[in-house]
């Protein structure tokens, strides 16, 4: 068992992801009312508090068992650092990076511990009275609750820009005894539907820390028809969504991912689908012989629910590696992927009836006969907003994975935005209008989520969150070794 503490847990997409990885006790802090809101209606325990005010040793006395290693979370407010924003924590990053320099130079050379901690308060005033963007010093603040409880396992989550931080904060958990890995990873390379680069730290005193493994092919924006050899293909905000679907999985089976809730559809939290498929056989779960007739051929809620094979699918929140389609000729037998009925060594599938693809010198990764693209263009056109009048291919959004889920209504269109360098017409309000709801399946939430607050602090809470099925892969492997 394994404690955890997540600093700027927002939403709950971090806390979601933990437990999610079978560390049930989690708590969160967070300041903002309206995502302590929605993470206590998800069930999430979360201590409405700014951390600057907070004793890190009373939280782990107060909320953490005994004789447990406790793993530490950490997402400061990036609004300042990220591009997406205006940047002005940027500004910061020198300052920030000689912050933790200095750290490093004052635990090197003091005679006791309680010295070298002494010096944080020091640091932290000056960091913040120089500061560009008010935020930009919480993220030195984590080094505070590290220096306090000394946790077992680290993980930090920022953007890319945030990276430099990281390598000098690894550094001196170095000096401390951690083995570290810090590196940018690609959402969707761990099955998240959105293409959200972020800048982590991963960290243990108690075993060798490796770079994590993707469970899903990057998409590769200049040559999308490739394919990375070995994992799954990635998920596209069309499946994500299930936008212009004309078939569809029945039942997602994602061994080790349980999104829960209604709208779910990989299996971990329910008793029920555990009920149908209770054997785990290398990796993959297997359909019990005595599945019953009623739902033989059609597929299963969440909740054990039916679902007729004519119904239109569940939204897809999640994708896993394997996925068992569910017939009443071959249940149990035949192994598919969320895209269909084959998948090539590449990842690449096909339906049994489709015709043979053209073969040519790169991996053809459309959907085929899966995704119907007249019916996805009719049904994204009238969620279209678009500033410029640039001309776009509306069914996009099944060649590949969302782009970045920004906390607003718009996932914006692919490609360079307008500005005086690229030569671009594309305004950033070009994009397709989604529902708050739909914007948390794009970052992997389950499509049941609760969110709280106005529709501006809901869509605001979705883009700030971290993805739930990000935290997750990349806790299996930090603490368990394994991505299953």
């Amino acid at each position: 068992m394994t404690n955890a503490i997540c600093l700027f847990s927002g939403p709950g997409g971090s806390t979601q992801g933990l437990k999610n990885a079978a560390i049930e006790n989690v708590v969160g802090v967070e300041w903002d009312e309206s995502a302590v809101n929605t993470a206590r209606a998800a069930g999430h325990t979360v201590i409405h508090q700014d951390v600057r005010l907070l004793d890190p040793l009373l939280v782990v006395h107060e909320w953490c068992e005994l004789f447990v290693p406790i793993l530490l979370q950490a997402s400061p407010p990036c609004q300042g650092l990220s591009m997406a924003g205006k940047g002005k924590g940027r500004e910061d990053l020198d300052a920030l990076f000689n912050a933790v320099n200095a750290l490093s130079l004052v635990s090197g050379f003091v005679s006791s511990w309680d010295e070298a901690k002494a010096s944080i308060p020091t640091l932290m005033d000056a960091l913040t009275e120089d500061a560009s963007d008010e935020r930009s010093p919480l993220t030195f603040e984590v080094m505070r609750w590290i220096f306090e409880i000394t946790p077992d396992f680290i993980m930090l989550e920022q953007v890319p820009a945030a990276l430099p931080i990281w390598e000098a904060i690894a550094d001196v958990l170095r000096s401390w005894g951690y083995s570290v890995w810090t590196g940018n990873v690609y959402a969707e390379q761990y099955g998240v539907p959105q293409t959200r680069k972020r800048a982590i730290l991963m960290a243990s005193c108690l075993q060798e820390v490796n770079a994590p493994v993707p469970t899903h092919s990057k998409y590769h924006n200049r040559t999308p028809t490739k394919l990375d050899e070995g994992v799954a293909k990635w998920v596209s905000m069309a499946e994500a969504l299930g936008w212009g679907m004309t078939r569809r999985p029945y039942l997602t089976v994602a061994p080790g991912v349980g999104q829960g809730g209604p709208d779910s559809l990989s299996l971990g939290g329910s008793g029920a689908r555990k009920a149908v498929y209770a054997e785990h056989d290398a990796g993959h779960w297997i359909a019990k012989p005595e599945l019953p007739e009623a739902i033989v051929g059609a597929g299963l809620t969440g909740q054990g629910t039916p679902r007729d094979v004519d119904d239109p699918a569940p939204t897809m929140t999640a994708a896993g590696n394997a996925y068992w389609l569910m017939d009443k000729e071959s249940y149990g037998t035949k192994k598919v992927t969320h895209m269909g009925d084959v998948r090539s060594s590449k990842g690449c599938v096909r339906p049994l009836d489709a015709p043979s693809p053209t073969i040519t010198a790169s991996m053809d990764n459309g959907n085929f006969q899966y995704v119907d693209r007249e019916a996805l263009i009719e049904e994204v056109t009238p969620r279209v907003n678009n500033q410029s009048g640039t001309e776009f291919d509306l069914a996009w959004p099944a060649d590949r994975p969302a782009p970045v889920v920004a906390g607003r209504d718009i996932i914006t269109m692919p490609g360079a935005n307008a500005n005086r360098f690229n030569g671009a017409t594309k305004s950033r309000n070009d994009g397709i209008r989604v529902s708050v709801e739909e914007a948390g399946v794009l970052q992997s939430f389950p499509a049941d989520y609760p969110w709280q607050g106005t529709k501006s602090k809901k869509h605001e809470q979705v883009g700030n969150a971290v993805p739930p099925l990000l935290q997750e892969v990349l806790t299996r492997q930090l603490v368990y070794g394994t991505g299953e």
